[in-house]
């Protein structure tokens, strides 16, 4: 539950800075200084804050390690993003007290709005198709999920207790990746070449996991928070001037060249 409290408070720091994008007046300044942040930076740190909650949440609510590993690398990402913001906020707010900087050289050294949306949109886009994937597994166990016996063949890179195994169905062998099953303590620690339970389909015997799926979307608030984001991803790429895209243009220097 705490994971659950501190992920969702974090989520909700993110939002905050998001919405500074489209309302400057919400915008925090930097310590130690009279620079406010600007449109990149909220960017980033509205990235950072939601990852690290997204990364909280997908642990209190026992998501594959996939889902942890994404959200702290997207996490990671917008702390860059926001360092490099700073940096930027800076530079404009020595700019815009120096107005002999030839306005061409400043537009020149911006970072196009269309390329961070298309990153954007690529990384979230990754994360909401993995989601789509589960949901459908998670569907039809739901469905018709029958339970057998695997074998753990071996510890997947991305640790969090994710493992792979195979598993028969019908004399014909099939393999999978999940997370252990951590609702039963006898399957929670299998070591490889353990034997764990498995579920699967049996109108879609491939699909299987170690452990029983409560339901079909597992942490949907996550799931509509990152929704959130993409949409703004893609109308940003579309058309970086319109009122939902992500604005990183400086509006302080514009005025004052």
């Amino acid at each position: 539950m705490d994971k659950i409290v501190i992920g969702s408070l974090l989520i909700l720091a993110g939002f905050i800075c998001l919405m500074a994008i489209w309302f400057p007046r919400i915008r925090p300044r930097w310590k130690g200084s009279s620079v406010t942040f600007g449109p990149l930076s909220c960017t980033g740190f509205a990235a950072f804050f939601t990852g690290l909650g997204a990364a909280t949440l997908s642990s209190g609510f026992h998501l594959p390690s996939s889902c942890v590993l994404f959200f702290i690398i997207f996490a990671v990402s917008g702390w860059i993003l926001g360092i490099v913001g700073s940096k930027r906020d800076g530079r404009h707010d020595r700019d815009i007290s120096n107005l002999t900087i030839d306005k061409s050289e400043k537009q020149g050294k911006s970072i196009s709005p269309r390329l961070v949306g298309f990153v954007i949109a690529i990384a979230l886009g990754d994360f909401l198709f993995l989601q789509a994937r589960s949901a459908w597994t998670n569907y039809w166990l739901l469905q018709d999920g029958q339970q057998g016996m695997a074998i753990v063949t071996n510890e997947l890179w991305s640790g969090h207790n994710a493992v792979g195994y195979r598993y028969t169905v019908n004399e014909k062998e099939y393999t999978g990746r999940s997370g252990r099953n951590w609702k039963i303590e006898k399957y929670s620690k299998v070591p490889v070449g353990g034997e764990s339970v498995v579920y699967f389909s049996a109108s879609h015997p491939w699909l299987s996991l170690l452990y029983e799926p409560r339901t079909v979307i597992e942490g949907l608030p996550v799931v509509i928070i990152v929704m959130f984001f993409e949409f703004f991803a893609v109308a940003t790429i579309i058309s970086p001037g319109n009122k939902w895209a992500f604005d990183l243009s400086d509006k302080k220097t514009k005025q004052a060249s």
